[in-house]
């Protein structure tokens, strides 16, 4: 939806829960004029920060910060994190009152496979596809992954890494592909290389 779409619905409708991304919630609040978002919040009772580690990896910390100006001190927060960062552990200082830690620690049932192999490279931005087409094609692999931070990076990798790989056949995942997911975890699953 554009701002204007969001702002009316909210203007028109109301919202009990509300959902966006750091980026447009900030948007809405710093919006001058027909929403005043920052007086529909005042009773808000819960706040939740969904993968907050990850968000602040993207470089959110600021807009999340901006934001938690605009809301009630009086609210229950839930913060969910993969990890314990640094920046997360600030976030939870500032952002929340009382905080407490619910870790949860589960056994695996399932085990790294022994022979998994794990790579990086530390390497220029304009210097990343080369890297990786060299590697791949250096390594001769059978099978690999890899993975990108969006929705729209996969969907753009995937075809032009097909493009650049033939005649090796290159599959896109992500989230918004409900409906193809399973055929595309068995294509892979079940392909030779």
């Amino acid at each position: 939806n554009s701002v204007e779409e969001d702002v009316s619905g909210i203007v028109r409708e109301g919202a009990t829960v509300l959902v966006a991304t750091p980026g447009r919630l900030k948007d809405l609040f710093e919006r001058k004029g027909d929403l005043n978002m920052a007086s529909r919040v005042k009773s808000l009772e819960l706040l939740v920060l969904d993968e907050a580690d990850r968000l602040l990896d993207l470089g959110f910390e600021t807009t999340i910060n901006t934001i938690l100006g605009y809301l009630p001190r009086q609210r229950r927060t839930g913060l969910f994190s993969a990890t314990q960062t640094k920046e997360v552990r600030d976030l939870m200082r500032a952002g929340l009152r009382n905080p407490v830690l619910v870790s949860v620690k589960e056994k695996a049932a399932v085990s790294t496979p022994k022979l998994l192999q794990n790579y990086y490279v530390i390497v220029e931005p304009q210097f990343k596809l080369a890297v990786l087409l060299d590697f791949i094609r250096k390594q001769e692999l059978k099978k690999a992954m890899i993975f990108f931070p969006t929705c729209a990076c996969v969907e753009y990798w995937g075809v032009a890494l097909a493009e650049l790989m033939r005649p090796m056949k290159v599959l896109a995942l992500h989230g918004k592909m409900k409906a193809q997911r399973n055929r595309i975890l068995t294509d892979f699953r079940e392909s030779e290389t």
